[in-house]
Parts: structure tokens; sequence; C-alpha cells
């Protein structure tokens, strides 16, 4: 999808909380008019807005907003913008209330949809951007330090890969969009907690559990340990799943 610069993307978000003065409020106004990307990025931020407004905040602890801060700071952006620790941390209180316990624990189920949503909720969501397989493992194997292989169908669109952290450890994500909603596939470290509670959810095959509302968190174990997670159900992420699969 077509993008404006990051600097107006900056400046919008900033404009949106209220944070410019009139001058430069007129000025990103008539950028607007005039530009499609902002334009979308606009409505993006009053959805998100809508939804943090409409989520209550009661039960969200100071250990789920400290992850959501935490995952924000990758972001190449100089500000950090409040609408997407909000958005996050409202989606990971819904997780917690909402995932199967036996399957996933409270803690990583809200990790991993952090993680998610935090990477999706930047301008530029990957760090390796390429929609070529070899690109993304090539990238994503030197930089986590173990191997990691990236597989796509004709049917899924492959946006880049970014380096993250699950459970404390640097863990590969390969970003996606399938059916035209946002995935991430995570692939940890083999030897990680995380690896383990995956493989877990996994046992022989592939499995899923839910997610926030409307999503789903799927896991194989074979012949890498991978987690995916979409706003979306769970057909849809575990297609990406397996077609991720060599």
């Amino acid at each position: 999808m077509e993008r404006c610069s990051q600097e107006w993307f900056e400046s919008l978000s900033a404009w949106h909380d209220g944070e410019v003065t009139r001058d430069d409020a007129r000025r990103i106004e008539a950028h607007l008019a005039t530009c499609e990307a902002c334009q979308r990025d606009a409505e993006r931020l009053a959805m998100l807005s809508e939804h943090v407004r409409a989520t209550p905040f009661e039960g969200v602890t100071a250990r789920v907003q400290a992850a959501a801060e935490v995952s924000l700071r990758g972001t190449p952006s100089k500000r950090r913008w409040p609408w997407a620790v909000a958005a996050a941390a409202a989606f990971a209180l819904a997780a917690s209330t909402l995932v199967d316990r036996g399957d996933l624990p409270e803690t990583v189920s809200q990790e991993i949809l952090i993680r998610h949503l935090a990477g999706f909720a930047r301008s530029r969501p990957c760090d390796i951007e390429s929609s070529d397989p070899r690109v993304v493992s090539s990238w994503l194997t030197e930089h986590a330090g173990y191997p990691v292989s990236v597989h796509v169908a004709s049917d899924t669109e492959l946006l880049g890969g970014r380096m993250c952290q699950l459970g404390g450890n640097h863990t590969a994500a390969v970003m996606l969009r399938r059916a035209g909603a946002p995935v991430t596939i995570f692939v940890p470290p083999p030897s990680s907690d995380t690896a383990r509670r995956a493989q877990q959810l996994a046992d022989d095959g592939l499995r899923c559990t839910s997610g926030p509302v409307g999503s789903s968190i799927c896991a194989t174990r074979s012949p890498q340990t991978m987690l995916a997670v979409a706003e979306s159900d769970s057909s849809q992420v575990s297609a990406a799943l397996v077609t991720s699969l060599p």
C-alpha cells in the first residue's frame, strides 16, 4: 500500500493527539486535503482512538502497559504514539479474558498479541521489507542467530520481517497479509521458553486457541517452531502457518 513520508506520519499523529500549533494544524490539514495515503492514516488513527475510548481499562495491569511501551520502542519514529500504546494494552486486556489458559499462559498470549499489534502500528512494520522469502529468511537468520525458513503461498502477501522480544529473547518475526488481515508469524529461539510453550500448544501437529475479540493464535512445531497471530478467524491464521512450512 502506498504511504506518505515518515515525517508526515509523525506530524499527522501529533495533530491527531492535539499536540501541534494552529499554524502547524493548518499546514497538516492542507496536506491531508491532497494526500490519500495520509487520509487513510488519519482514518486509522480515528478508528483506533474510538476503540480505545470504548474499551474499559480498569483491568489493564502496569505490567501489560509496560510491555506495550517496550514493544513500541523499536519504532523509527521520534515520538511515541499514545494511541498505539493504549490500543496494544486494550487488546491485551481482551486477550487476558478470552485466551484459554489451558493452551497458553496468559502472560505469553498477552505478549504475543502486544508484539503483533505494536509491529503493525508502526508506519513501517518491517525491519527488512521484501516479498522474496529467500531475502527475508537470510536477513532473519543473520539477525536472530539461528535458522529461520520463510515460505509463502501465492495467496499470501509477504511484507518482510523484523526482530522483536518474546519472553526476554530476541525473536524473529515474519510479517504477512492474508485475505486482507495482517498476520505475524513468530519463530522463537529453539531452546527458549516461548518455543517450549508453542510446542506444548501445537502438540504433534498444528493447533489454535482464541486470542482477543475476533482473533486467533496458532502454533506448529515442525520443521521449525512457529506461532502465528492475526485479528482474524483461526482458519486464516492456521492457513498462513501451514503455507509457511517448507
